[in-house]
């Protein structure tokens, strides 16, 4: 089969042919993520990266090329790995970007066999506050009147995770994170902490803290 028959073949199987893999895939933006691929090749067959764009999949890399039809930054930040003699056609993407979010394919081409991945960049958040501090990092409350903690996300897509600790609790939120409390003389001087990121991938790359300075 030549190069020229295997694209023929992708396409067919792309429209007609039903996949039974399906992963998902989350990235921070500007690192470097591989997109496995459960199938593996053997002599008799090869294996195709795809993307969608807009209502058709673009090709990636057949075997361990890249596209040269792709532009050329793309190409630049693009690499298959794995142990290609064992069958194994993983795509690398690196410095990866917003644009970069979206549906891929791995085909097998030979069989009818092959695996459908979405790809998420996260953009993660640009700072996290605690509401109501002072400019000496105090939290103020009265003791045994009711206070309210905050803490509040700035940008990120998706929504951040928020955990605030107060007190030794964990109180939990997507984008903003609060607790209302009745403070005692004990819990003056204590220290609130907060994060933001994504749990799911265990990114919590910003956080901040301020202290109960109760009146």
């Amino acid at each position: 089969m030549t190069v020229g028959e295997s694209y023929t073949l992708y396409k067919l199987v792309l429209k007609f042919s039903g996949f039974t893999t399906a992963q998902e895939s989350n990235v921070v933006i500007g690192s470097t993520v591989q997109l496995r691929c459960p199938d593996k090749s053997n002599s008799q067959t090869w294996i195709i990266w795809s993307k969608k764009v807009g209502d058709r999949f673009i090709t990636y890399s057949e075997a361990t090329n890249i596209d040269p039809g792709l532009d050329q930054d793309l190409k630049s930040r693009l690499q298959v790995t794995g142990d290609q003699t064992a069958g194994e056609y993983h795509l690398n993407i690196s410095d990866v970007r917003k644009s970069d979010e979206g549906t891929y394919k791995c085909l097998i081409i030979g069989t009818s066999g092959g695996s459908t991945q979405q790809l998420t960049v996260i953009i993660g958040p640009t700072s996290v506050y605690i509401g109501n501090v002072t400019p000496y990092n105090k939290i103020l409350g009265i003791e045994g009147q009711d206070m309210t903690i905050n803490c509040t996300a700035v940008g990120g897509q998706p929504a951040p995770d928020i955990k605030l600790v107060i007190l030794g609790s964990i109180y939990a939120g997507l984008g903003l994170a609060q607790h209302t409390f009745t403070p005692h003389s004990s819990d003056d001087g204590s220290t609130v902490t907060c994060q933001a990121g994504y749990n799911q991938i265990n990114f919590n790359p910003l956080s901040t803290s301020a202290y109960i300075h109760l009146m």
